[in-house]
């Protein structure tokens, strides 16, 4: 498996509404016909919710919008576009980890991959499509140290970052699966199973000292 960031020349309209005010992140991006359903997270000044949403559904792009509070600035939300140029690209059907605002109208896609062959492919199709970007990082990671399949480390990734883990905890586990739009009960047996790996994995290496 290989973890890779490539630095693209696109860029989500709607975050022109934000990038000069804010951190963001972009945890998922489905494609939805020529837009996209994306959950973020921003970081910015002291706000609300209603006014991080509002800005941002001022976009003429922008169909939807929604964002909680996770702190007084931090906010998690969920924004579907009517077009995008990501959604035009292959980019959005790879195992996305994160997207990252890289500068004046370019992002860092940083996508979980099956091997080398995946990756060239991957290449050859943006070239094809005309898509500008730059290889900025391959990172090989073992199949011995990957215990989880990439819905269940994007998950556990989710919710550590949305501070599912903290104490006390930033967000209850039915407003998580509100978010990711499954039921509480689907949320919690995804959890548990990704868990059950990593703690048996945990016992293995100590049984073996």
């Amino acid at each position: 498996m290989l973890q890779v960031s490539l630095i693209v020349e696109l860029q989500c309209p709607w975050l022109n509404c934000i990038k000069h005010q804010g951190k963001f992140t972009i945890l998922q991006c489905i494609p939805r016909s020529k837009g996209v359903s994306a959950l973020a997270k921003i970081e910015g000044p002291p706000w609300d919710s209603e006014k991080v949403t509002k800005i941002i559904l001022k976009h003429p792009l922008v169909k939807k919008a929604k964002f909680i509070a996770l702190t007084s600035s931090q906010f998690l939300g969920l924004v579907e576009t009517q077009s995008c140029p990501c959604s035009l690209t292959i980019l959005p059907n790879y195992n996305t980890l994160r997207i990252s605002s890289e500068g004046e109208d370019k992002l860092r896609w940083t996508l979980l991959l099956d091997g080398y062959r995946s990756f060239k492919r991957l290449l050859h199709l943006l070239e094809k499509q005309g898509v500008s970007y730059k290889v900025d990082e391959i990172v090989k990671v073992k199949e011995k140290k990957f215990l989880l399949t990439p819905k269940q480390e994007e998950i556990l990734r989710i919710c550590l970052d949305l501070g599912f883990y903290d104490i006390p905890r930033k967000i209850e586990l039915k407003d998580l699966a509100k978010i990711l739009g499954i039921s509480a009960r689907a949320l919690s047996e995804r959890i548990r199973r990704a868990h059950k790996r990593l703690v048996l994995k945990a016992v293995r290496e100590v049984e073996s000292i």
